[in-house]
């Protein structure tokens, strides 16, 4: 199992973004944020919000739900990398 979360890059990527919206997010109040982010996949759902993945969606939600509470709007680009 272990060895499958390190291959999953979606969800390796999205984990310091969610911890960065709930140690900063008081303090992006009424921001507007752009992420900029290496993995296109990423980029898609951080800008659409779907996903299949059952270990992306607990992470997701959070994040969609501290940036409502501090009414903060963030967009995903993509950077080659």
């Amino acid at each position: 199992m272990n060895a499958q979360i390190l291959r999953d890059i979606t969800f390796l990527e999205i984990v310091p973004i969610v911890l960065a919206f709930y140690i900063w997010g008081k303090m992006l109040d009424k921001k507007k944020i752009i992420l900029f982010v290496d993995t296109v996949s990423l980029v898609h759902l951080l800008n659409k919000q779907p996903s299949s993945s059952d270990r992306v969606m607990p992470f997701l939600r959070p994040l969609v739900l501290s940036a409502l509470q501090n009414n903060n709007q963030f967009k995903a680009k993509h950077v080659p990398g």
